[in-house]
């Protein structure tokens, strides 16, 4: 029996492993679901100072002293920091900025103090998943750069904007060749399918038919200074209706900011990230209703919920491979080096940062 991709991803493919001893200890607890490892001092920290001020801390991460990590890693954040125009200029005959966000993705996790941002941007890679390496690895610089690092703790409508615009997901998903004559539907159905209302959030064919009319002359160009531009050329200016809401002839690029607004707006959306949140860092058997219960999606809320910090409602996550690496290393490393570069190796092979 041949499934279609709609019908694949409605597929109940996890299943309940078998429950270790529940762990009491609340500190050990929340750390275990908003940071990358319990290292030994950050275990005494919380225990110190309490567990709601310790998470009120980390919802702040630019208030949060790094310079510990910052100079550790300054080879590598000195490249992760220059311009796209820089970036292009460099020769990477050997491949270094293909491993690039692999390896600061595993420096961060084992070393950063704002281990809760590094979660979070952890998960918005994976939901805005793009291949980490391919034909412009500056492109995937920026990409997780100025679309889900400097977005990961904002609002979800600014960081679907910058992906949207980014050139990495415009060369990913095909949107860069989007125009009136030969409409590209990749991006409009990924859009609506995995990063807003998702697959049972209520859109139709015809609504990724539309979304992808709106969205019509948004390609890249290597003489803008963030890559993305609008070709008014390649644009149907004809009227489309999106997800019931009426978009009239004769707009541009406003098409494209129209759909997305709606998309990020739709109150399926609200309740399909809320459980991806939910699921991600509090259990994967979440109970639906919980998540459906919760008016407001976001980083924020969910993490100041109380039964987010509850040591017996919730199983443990499943955890990747990737994840697993980063705990152990979290524990064994110490404060003040890094990793060996083998050790180091291992987790970026594990999976995209």
């Amino acid at each position: 029996m041949s499934l279609s991709r709609r019908q694949f991803l409605k597929l109940q493919l996890r299943t309940t492993a078998p429950q270790p001893p529940s762990v009491h200890d609340p500190t050990l607890h929340l750390l275990n679901r908003a940071t990358w490892g319990p290292r030994p001092e950050e275990v005494e920290r919380v225990r110190q100072m309490g567990r709601d001020a310790w998470l009120e801390e980390q919802l702040h991460p630019q208030a949060i002293d790094d310079s510990t990590f910052e100079q550790m890693a300054a080879p590598q954040l000195a490249l992760f920091n220059l311009s796209r125009h820089d970036l292009y200029g460099l020769n990477n005959t050997y491949g270094r900025l293909d491993f690039l966000p692999h390896e600061l993705m595993v420096l961060r996790a084992v070393h950063s103090k704002r281990q809760l941002l590094e979660r979070v941007v952890a998960f918005w890679s994976d939901h805005f998943n793009i291949p980490a390496t391919g034909d412009e690895p500056a492109e995937i610089i920026v990409y997780y750069r100025d679309a889900i690092r400097q977005h990961a703790m904002g609002k979800f409508k600014d960081l679907l904007l910058a992906t949207a615009k980014s050139p990495a997901m415009l060369l990913y998903l095909d949107g860069a060749y989007n125009i009136n004559d030969h409409p590209n539907e990749n991006y409009a159905r990924e859009l609506l399918e995995l990063h807003t209302l998702g697959v049972d959030g209520g859109y139709t064919e015809e609504d990724i038919r539309q979304g992808a009319r709106a969205l019509t002359g948004w390609t890249v160009h290597p003489r803008t200074a963030n890559g993305f531009y609008f070709n008014p050329v390649d644009h149907d200016y004809e009227p489309k209706q999106v997800l019931g809401h009426k978009m009239p002839a004769g707009r541009g690029i406003e098409d494209g900011l129209h759909l997305l607004m709606i998309a990020a707006n739709h109150p399926a959306t609200a309740r399909f990230l809320s459980f991806k949140l939910c699921r991600h860092f509090v259990s994967d058997n979440l109970p639906p209703v919980w998540c459906k219960a919760r008016p407001r999606c976001g980083v924020r809320p969910m993490a100041r919920s109380r039964r987010c910090c509850d040591t017996s409602s919730h199983p443990p996550n499943f955890t990747r491979p990737r994840d697993k690496n980063c705990a152990v290393l979290c524990i064994t490393s110490s404060a003040c080096c890094g990793p060996p570069a083998p050790v180091i190796a291992m987790p970026m092979r594990c999976t995209n940062p």
